[in-house]
Order: C-alpha cells, then sequence, then structure tokens
C-alpha cells in the first residue's frame, strides 16, 4: 500500500474521508505499517488468524499489537 494511501483509508473507515487534520493526526500516532496494521485488526480476528492472513510470525505480531495497544 502506498505510505499517505493508509491513512486515507483509515480515516475513511472513520467516515472522515479526505479530512486533513485527521491524516495528519494519524501521522504522528502510526506508522503507515501500523496504520496498516490497524486496518486489518477493525474486524475481529484472532493474533494466529491476522498473521496468517498478513504472512508474518505471530510471535512478532503479538508484540506490535501489544505496542499499539499501550
Amino acid at each position: 500500500m502506498v505510505k499517505n494511501e493508509v491513512y486515507s483509508q483509515i480515516a475513511e473507515t472513520f467516515e472522515y474521508q479526505g479530512s486533513v487534520n485527521l491524516i495528519k493526526y494519524l501521522k504522528v500516532l502510526f506508522t503507515p505499517e501500523e496504520g496498516e496494521l490497524l486496518l486489518e485488526v477493525l474486524t475481529p480476528v484472532t493474533c494466529k488468524q491476522l498473521a496468517e492472513r498478513l504472512k508474518v510470525d505471530e510471535n512478532i505480531l503479538s508484540k506490535k499489537l501489544e505496542d499499539l495497544r499501550r
């Protein structure tokens, strides 16, 4: 996914499509990789299922999710 596109998709998901201020805020809060992860976890899923879908190691993903939770 294109770096800035992820922020636009998050804004659209929360029904703030085209909100320049929200996109700026999201860029401060999340890296593009974290933004992609956020988009994936908006649908209820287990860590194992998400790791399989994203083709990443479950332990690494679990740590990233814990970091996002904080």
